[in-house]
């Protein structure tokens, strides 16, 4: 909705929220809170009960209006619901509403050379790996660098889109990059079938945890050194 407001009439002054999570963050700065601050629009935030009943009275008269418009319509498909709400059903809307203002001066901020699609995102930091992978959302991803501008242990910047698209890049540079995960995860299996570990030896392997199992460094003896740590602890005298 916002980069809707800001791409027809440019970058407003101040926005009024209430106080859910969505723009409100609260220990830190939200996402929104984050997109703001980067385009220069104040938060403010409607503490009062009275402040927000008025949003809620106007948003509730325009959802039960564009309810039954959509029924008029007969639309119920959600791309079919939202060309009508934002070509037609909202200009409507100014037109029985809109009030003259005192001034006529426009207070937006025109957009000129602002990139909304790099500014309106969820913003994330990873660790490049020594191969040059990143694990993001339970994916690896494959960074490919051109440039050698980067270098392992470097933090580098994802951002999730409003289409959902994923970018990764590092100050003012984007890197293609692609997904490992899979790739990897049959590689370990094959490391392992080459191992002949048995279904035992397998489990036990995943009971002593990721960093000193065989599955993570195919160290066959292991599991031997393990065993033996456990029989001499199991023989040792007691008190």
């Amino acid at each position: 909705v916002l980069k809707a407001w800001i791409e027809r009439y440019g970058i407003p002054q101040s926005i009024y929220v209430d106080l859910k999570s969505v723009y409100i963050g609260p220990k830190e700065l939200s996402v929104f809170q984050k997109a703001c601050k980067h385009l220069g629009i104040e938060v403010i935030k409607a503490y009062s009960g009275e402040a927000k009943g008025r949003v809620e009275r106007n948003h509730a008269v325009y959802q039960d209006r564009f309810v039954k418009e959509l029924k008029l319509a007969g639309i119920t498909e959600v791309e079919a619901a939202n060309h009508l709400l934002m070509e037609s059903f909202v200009d409507e809307l100014n037109e029985k509403f809109a009030k003259e203002p005192l001034s006529q001066q426009d207070a937006h901020a025109p957009l000129l050379d602002v990139d909304l699609d790099q500014v309106l995102v969820w913003h994330y930091k990873r660790q490049l790996q020594n191969d040059w992978t990143i694990s993001f959302k339970g994916s690896c991803y494959q960074v490919i660098d051109e440039k050698k501008a980067l270098r392992a242990k470097q933090k580098v910047d994802v951002k999730i889109h409003l289409d959902g698209a994923i970018s990764i890049g590092f100050k003012e540079d984007i890197f293609q990059y692609r997904m490992v995960k899979k790739a990897k995860q049959e590689q370990v299996k094959k490391a392992l079938e080459e191992k002949q570990y048995s279904e035992q030896q397998r489990k036990q392997a995943g009971s002593k945890g990721r960093e000193g199992s065989p599955w993570k460094q195919f160290n066959p003896g292991w599991l031997k050194r393990s065993a033996k740590s456990s029989k001499k602890i199991s023989q040792a005298p007691c008190d």
